[in-house]
């Protein structure tokens, strides 16, 4: 099972961009104030614009994964990723993990996908065919409900680090002794892992002086220079271009995190290293599912 590469090219690159808005303050997060829906509201207003205006510079499409909230607050900027030729995928409705979670019945969460589907839709004109969930979250019965719906693919999970797979339903795990695991089967979604260390969000955004440290989000905030991620991005480029034929190199970046001073500068400076390779396809997601052979 592989990537089936265009002509000259050895490997891929994604660049998605998570468009969260104000919902992951309002949702996950359980913040309404003013501050933290202005951090919000700077990704679609300004980091959008800029980041369309850099990849038109360079040439190169994206993904964009879009809440529901956000393709209804902002339907213009999503609707402008659209047009200038960018893929937009789902990513909840509400930016909510429960939306997809275990205790949430199954009509419910088809309900949250429909209406998720159809925001992006009035603002795209047209119907998703990704969908990335909040956080890690996924409860067994959503894969065949995305299929259901007519999506292509998933970008949720992290079962590997540079090569997509058809995604599992039916696995059973014991949570206490002797934790047995069964393994379900392959279903026909196709899965695009991506990896923390690859999202702009836990090596730049500040929340941790605001969370209860009993919730699940709390974690350090180390505000890392873009020379510090640039070098954990470009060892992890390496290693695929040099170790990993048919391999994918994906960023997962947020407007609010990314569009922002120096970190403008180090999706800059990666675009240049993935344009200066003429062995590197660069596509948005929908692209890289319809070039994959089992």
């Amino acid at each position: 099972m592989a990537l089936r590469m265009s002509e000259g090219k050895k490997c891929a690159a994604a660049l998605t961009f998570d468009v969260d808005g104000l919902i992951i303050w309002l949702g996950m997060m359980g913040i309404g104030s003013g501050g933290f829906l202005s951090r919000g509201e700077f990704g679609p207003r300004v980091g959008v614009p800029r980041i369309l205006d850099l990849l038109d510079e360079f040439g190169v499409k994206a993904t964009f994964f879009s809440p529901g909230h956000t393709a209804r607050t902002f339907p213009d900027i999503i609707g402008e990723c659209a047009r200038r030729g960018h893929e937009v995928a789902a990513h909840s409705m509400y930016h909510l993990p429960h939306e997809v979670g275990d205790r949430t019945p199954l009509e419910e969460k088809r309900r949250y996908l429909v209406e998720q589907s159809d925001a992006v839709e009035r603002a795209t004109g047209a119907r998703p065919r990704g969908f990335r969930s909040s956080g890690e979250w996924m409860s067994d019965e959503v894969p065949n409900l995305l299929l259901e719906m007519g999506f292509v693919y998933d970008s949720s999970f992290m079962g590997d680090d540079f090569s997509p797979y058809r995604l599992r339903v039916g696995d059973r795990v014991e949570r206490g002794e002797p934790y047995t695991v069964e393994f379900g089967r392959e279903s026909a979604l196709l899965e695009f892992p991506w990896q923390w260390d690859m999202d702009d969000f836990p090596h730049f955004e500040f929340i941790s002086y605001y969370l209860n440290p009993k919730r699940p989000w709390y974690a350090a905030s180390p505000l890392s220079s873009y020379k510090k991620v640039k070098e954990v991005w470009e060892a992890t480029f390496g290693y695929m271009y040099r170790r990993v034929p048919g391999g994918l190199f994906h960023l997962v970046m947020h407007p609010q995190c990314i569009g922002k001073g120096q970190r403008m500068v180090l999706l800059e400076e990666m675009l240049q290293l993935l344009t200066s390779k003429s062995d590197v396809w660069i596509a948005p997601l929908i692209d890289l599912a319809r070039s994959w052979e089992d």
